[in-house]
């Protein structure tokens, strides 16, 4: 055999192997579940794309290279056509490991716009090393930009809607609040009227009645007042949303040590073992959190009262890496099956005749907690105490 029947011997099996290789790529392409495409930077054309353009665009591998230089211009979203010159100069200063992205719309055979994401490489270089090919991965993302597209339309729905409904609530509140303060202030007259005719009915003419008059109108004045001071709490109660957060650093053992200064006689007059642990600093309004615990002091030691010995502790503790502020007491308690009732305006778990009070304390020290961001709950067992808690957060 001749060296030149060898060589005509090797180049057929070099051409062999050759389309042996270029049938096992092409079947590589066409099964890739995404369009393959290669697009000539000088011809300004797509030079090859597999199978799958069929799924992507309606069109076939050889109508797509047909068209020529007109690809874009014919098909591409006029928005992303205009981009296009900027996308293409992007490789003229890209590496060989750069990978460009970009999403688009192209238009499908069927005439509706079809969302592109395509992932671009460089694929061949000229003798000046200045990029000629690119080879592009495509995938139809339609079915997630239009879901992406649509979660977006609703959540602005929603916005607006909890808008339209937040405003509708405020405007509730702040009618509520008015009406509150306008009946609150407008009982005033009259009350004052009652309360001022029977102390002058007391001090001038007691003499003058029998033990059961004297007893209905002292039960008049005792009434005349508990409405008042009825009238007084519901007035500040309904300032608190008004009032503005005074936000600053606090020493939460002085706020409690002020608080307690409106206790100082009855602490004294009473067997009370109280214990004030050392409570670090907090964020909050130094005024409304001393209202919180002047609530909660007064309530321990009025459900405390019928206990020879009562305890009081003010404390702190960290419970899941939240603080915790608390105040326990030994007093009559109450069934946890009630607890919910505990902070509703005028909800009370006890008789009025057993222990004074109008209901709105707690009612107040949940608003002012919830209005710092925090939580307010009580615990107890009956005749063995109760403990109530309330968490601040660290930021305001």
């Amino acid at each position: 055999m001749t060296e030149s029947s060898n060589t005509d011997e090797r180049l057929r099996a070099s051409e062999q192997a050759l389309r042996a290789s270029r049938h096992l790529i092409q079947r590589i392409t066409d099964a890739a579940p995404a369009t393959i495409y290669i697009y000539d930077l000088v011809r300004q054309q797509n030079v090859y794309s597999n199978r799958n353009i069929v799924a992507t665009l309606g069109y076939s591998p050889e109508e797509i290279v047909a068209m020529g230089s007109s690809v874009f211009a014919q098909l591409m979203h006029p928005d992303d056509l205009a981009q296009l010159p900027e996308r293409l100069g992007r490789f003229a200063t890209a590496s060989d490991s750069d990978i460009l992205e970009l999403q688009y719309r192209m238009r499908h055979a069927d005439g509706n716009w079809r969302w592109l994401f395509s992932r671009e490489v460089i694929f061949a270089r000229d003798e000046a090393h200045q990029p000629t090919q690119i080879l592009g991965v495509v995938q139809d993302v339609t079915t997630q930009v239009e879901a992406l597209n649509e979660v977006q339309r609703l959540n602005l729905n929603l916005e607006a809607h909890v808008q339209e409904r937040t405003s509708q609530l405020e405007a509730v509140v702040h009618e509520l609040e008015a009406f509150s303060y306008s009946v609150s202030h407008d009982l005033r007259a009259p009350l004052r009227a009652i309360d001022g005719f029977s102390r002058i009915v007391w001090a001038e003419y007691a003499d003058q009645l029998d033990a059961d008059g004297r007893e209905y109108l002292r039960l008049i004045c005792d009434n005349t007042r508990q409405m008042g001071q009825l009238i007084d709490d519901l007035l500040a109660f309904s300032r608190l949303n008004r009032q503005p957060l005074q936000r600053q650093t606090l020493a939460m053992n002085d706020l409690v040590s002020r608080a307690l200064e409106g206790f100082t006689r009855e602490i004294a007059e009473r067997q009370v073992y109280l214990t004030v642990q050392d409570m670090g600093t907090c964020q909050g309004d130094p005024a409304l959190l001393r209202i919180v615990w002047v609530n909660l002091i007064s309530n321990a030691l009025k459900y405390s009262r019928q206990r020879a010995q009562a305890e009081v502790t003010i404390g702190v503790r960290q419970v899941e890496g939240e603080t915790v502020y608390f105040i326990s007491d030994n007093g009559v308690g109450f069934a946890m099956q009630y607890a919910h009732k505990l902070f509703g305006v005028f909800q009370r778990l006890h008789r009025a005749e057993e222990y004074e009070g109008n209901g709105v304390g707690l009612a107040t020290v949940q608003r002012i907690v919830q209005r710092h961001g925090g939580r307010v709950w009580g615990e107890a067992v009956p005749d063995q105490g109760a403990t109530f808690s309330f968490t601040l957060p660290i930021n305001l």
